[in-house]
């Protein structure tokens, strides 16, 4: 997934403090699944250990995995989400939501023409998409 860390908006995040990957995600035995996240400088971070007795099959619906490995780093670029199966070749499941949520400081502008805008609409937090997930 490319992420450009909402460059050009009030929410622009260029040193991370935490990362959420929210997901949605059906699979039969899901104590079977490794979930790892990787960011755009290389870090890995494990999201999800495999669970040997967890046998449920409801999966994960819109379920935040947070991580802070990523600290410091600049969340623009490439972001890789693994999930492994570690056991079964007979294990199926389908992901049907994948959201990166940014947490962290961007650097303040000194230029008058880029104060942040007022108003009752201002986004803290955008998904992927860009539509607004939280507002100030």
């Amino acid at each position: 997934m490319s992420v450009d860390a909402c460059i050009g908006t009030d929410s622009h995040v260029t040193s991370l403090e935490h990362v959420q990957a929210r997901l949605t995600l059906s699979y039969n035995r899901r104590g079977n699944l490794a979930i790892h996240l990787i960011s755009p400088a290389g870090t890995r971070s494990t999201l999800l250990h495999p669970r040997p007795h967890d046998y449920s099959s409801e999966g994960f619906n819109d379920w935040a995995f947070m991580t802070t490995h990523s600290w410091d780093e600049n969340p623009m670029g490439a972001w890789t989400l693994e999930i492994e199966n570690v056991a079964g070749a007979s294990d199926y499941g389908t992901l049907t939501q994948f959201i990166l949520v940014l947490y962290g400081t961007g650097s303040t502008s000194s230029s008058s023409s880029e104060k942040p805008q007022a108003g009752n609409g201002s986004c803290k937090t955008l998904d992927l998409r860009q539509i607004c997930i939280g507002r100030l």
